[in-house]
């Protein structure tokens, strides 16, 4: 039973990538859980100023990386990019559509007590739109939506539909893909001229960037310098950006560091620069998307309804509501990662296996 239970990576060969996928779901965690420490009037600030949900970006990067890694040379005909697809949805849809009936409940019974100028849209057609996850594509009329975080796995949905064109632009030349991302900066670059930060740039530029920057990492990883540092340099820069998204630090010397951090990822997985540290904790990002789409209705409870308006933003409250709160996200991302995604990945997979028997 104990071993049933047991976290183990999907591959040996990308522990530093889910390392810091790990990280970046605590990131994101975090990047939610901060604003209660500070008054309504000041969250907005607070929040703009910090640049922890550029983690998300950080996620496009890896993503692109692994899928390239994982289906290159599998995605060559029409069938083959079905079943990819159909894996895609095993993968991301069972626990988004419970999680996303959870947060639908939870919001009913919140607005029941109390209105809520933020509340997501009960409207039928924004709730499909969320639930077959192309919110970020149709507009329903509403600003809000169920479990808000799932914007950045629209942005993906969309990206593995286009995923083929992303595989036969790199395969005749790798400088094609690295030309399309270097566009996709510059653009963003000029559009943050006129922002407040990355963080506000479109979606659908946000993970074009990062989704085809993994791809051409991929394309370059057997160009890349062994730095024989058993991971360390990829450490100090996760340290390094920490420090930058608690700091009022440009959103353009963050993504540097992304960037970075994303590179001496690859070199340490390609030349096994792998620390004991990082081979601990690589196991458990394969909690990160539960974790990312579990945390947001438990912080909705815990620290928004409980800590926030029942006791009135008492500090005391608040640091127990904290420790509750990821106690409670860890331990239910555990408990879904083995009773909800992976069953229901498996048995959903097994579908198109069935069919490639004779």
């Amino acid at each position: 039973m104990i071993k049933r239970w047991r976290l183990a990576p999907e591959t040996n060969d990308l522990l530093t990538l889910d390392f810091l996928r790990l990280i970046a779901s605590f990131g994101i965690v975090y990047y939610h859980l901060n604003e209660f420490f500070f008054p309504p009037e000041q969250r907005q600030e607070i929040v703009s100023t910090q640049g922890f949900g550029m983690f998300v970006d950080l996620f496009f990067m890896i993503s692109g990386f692994v899928l390239t890694y994982a289906y290159v040379g599998r995605v060559n005909s029409f069938r083959s990019y079905l079943k990819f697809l159909w894996r895609r949805v095993a993968r991301l849809y069972p626990l988004h559509l419970a999680v996303l009936a959870i947060n639908i409940g939870v919001w009913w019974v919140l607005l029941s007590r109390a209105p809520s100028a933020t509340a997501p849209s009960f409207d039928p057609v924004c709730i499909l739109y969320t639930a077959l996850l192309i919110q970020e594509y149709l507009d329903c009329g509403s600003p809000y939506t169920f479990n808000g975080v799932t914007w950045s796995i629209s942005i993906e949905m969309g990206l593995y539909v286009l995923f083929p064109i992303f595989v036969f632009l790199a395969r005749p030349a790798w400088l094609l893909i690295g030309g399309v991302s270097g566009i996709f900066f510059i653009i963003s670059a000029v559009m943050l001229r006129d922002t407040e930060g990355w963080g506000y740039l479109p979606s659908m530029l946000r993970g074009l960037t990062g989704f085809s920057f993994g791809i051409f990492l991929f394309r370059i990883r057997e160009y890349l310098p062994n730095f024989k540092d058993k991971g360390i340099v990829s450490v100090i820069l996760v340290v390094l950006l920490v420090y930058e998204m608690l700091t009022p630090t440009s959103s353009g010397i963050r993504m540097v560091t992304i960037v970075a951090l994303a590179i001496t990822a690859v070199a340490s997985d390609l030349h096994g620069n792998v620390n004991g540290m990082i081979r601990r904790l690589a196991p458990f990002g394969q909690l990160t998307y539960s974790m990312y789409i579990w945390h947001r209705v438990i912080i909705l409870v815990f620290m928004n309804a409980v800590a926030d308006k029942m006791f009135h933003g008492n500090q005391t409250v608040l640091m127990v509501m904290t420790v509750l709160t990821i106690a409670v996200i860890v331990t239910v991302s555990y408990a879904g990662y083995f009773l909800i995604e992976t069953p229901a990945r498996k048995a959903l997979s097994n579908v198109t296996r069935s069919r490639d028997k004779p």
